[in-house]
């Protein structure tokens, strides 16, 4: 049937951001999933998703002017 269904982690894979969720799941296991021990790559993770995501709202509001 033509539709492909994806679950989150397809998502996030696809996603830009994907390396820095990779780093952070390669920093948990190596730490022992410890998660002191892997602030940094969470912050990087999450300061791209912040990026990802007001790209896309400055996208759909040049959309919604045009």
């Amino acid at each position: 049937m033509g539709h492909q269904n994806f679950n989150r982690t397809d998502k996030v894979l696809e996603s830009p951001c994907s390396d820095f969720y990779k780093a952070s799941l390669r920093c948990l296991d190596t730490n022992g999933y410890d998660r002191s021990q892997c602030q940094k790559e969470f912050e990087d993770y999450k300061a791209c998703k912040e990026r990802e995501s007001a790209t896309r709202a400055q996208r759909r509001a040049e959309k919604n002017c045009t």
